[in-house]
């Protein structure tokens, strides 16, 4: 159902309005459709569904399976999270890097936070899928989507993790990896889940990557305001302000627990 929505909110401006044929490998999705007691979760992916697109029809082509990544989640979703980072003055000293949560079911559920340590866009991500899999499982879930706009991301958690930490986290070029702490952060923060992991492209009018985004980009813009202020004020008041972005810290901190 998942990549139905992501399917028409990529092509819908190249589509014909009315009728639109799904082509699957199986009937599973047909069914869904069909079934009178719908979970709630499947019924709001459903209602997502563009208007101008009034009638689904589905086509079994069984030639499809073998095109597939995978099919480990026989079962929808318990919960989407759309993931994102944002990054200001990558690669240079005075870095500021944040992450962002939001889900898609729960939609008071949303979380964001500083990346402390060696900040970057690349780590910015990365610190993201961490915590959308820490927040599963606080959740008590099993099975999860996450959803990112980060093709460096994506590419490394469903084609290479596995084969860098086979290498002792070097690279195809025998280079040394970026990122390695974070990266088996991750190995072990997704341990016991069941994750569909989806692309998409950033910018695109994705409602959820767009929240994930604003939500990223704010919290790195307001710090960003914050350090501006230091570099205009002498050592002492560095240090007050230095509290400042501490004592704002901890408030997002707070904040965020009200939906733990």
């Amino acid at each position: 159902m998942l990549a139905v929505l992501l399917a028409l909110e990529k092509f819908r401006t190249q589509l014909k309005p009315g009728k639109f044929l799904t082509k699957t490998p199986d009937d599973s999705l047909k069914k869904v459709f069909k079934l009178v007691n719908r979970p709630e979760r499947i019924d709001k992916l459903i209602m997502k569904l563009p208007p101008e697109f009034d009638s689904l029809e589905f086509e079994t082509d069984s030639t499809l399976s073998t095109n597939l990544p995978n099919k480990k989640q026989a079962v929808p979703p318990q919960e989407i999270y759309y993931i994102d980072g944002a990054c200001k003055a990558n690669g240079k000293p005075n870095c500021v890097a944040t992450w962002a949560v939001c889900a898609e079911y729960d939609r008071e559920l949303k979380e964001s936070g500083y990346v402390k340590e060696n900040p970057s866009n690349q780590s910015a991500e990365l610190t993201a899928a961490v915590k959308a899999c820490e927040i599963a499982k606080r959740s008590g879930y099993e099975t999860i989507t996450i959803i990112t706009d980060s093709k460096y991301l994506h590419s490394a958690v469903t084609k290479w993790i596995d084969t860098w930490k086979v290498n002792e986290w070097r690279d195809h070029r025998n280079k040394p990896l970026v990122n390695v702490q974070l990266f088996k952060e991750l190995l072990l923060a997704k341990q016991g889940l069941n994750i569909e992991w989806y692309h998409v492209k950033g910018h695109s009018n994705n409602e959820g990557n767009d929240r994930a985004d604003s939500l990223a980009r704010s919290l790195v813009e307001s710090k960003q305001e914050i350090v501006g202020v230091l570099s205009s004020y002498n050592n002492q008041s560095k240090t007050e302000c230095s509290e400042l972005i501490e004592l704002r810290e901890e408030i997002e901190r707070t904040q965020n627990d009200k939906f733990q």
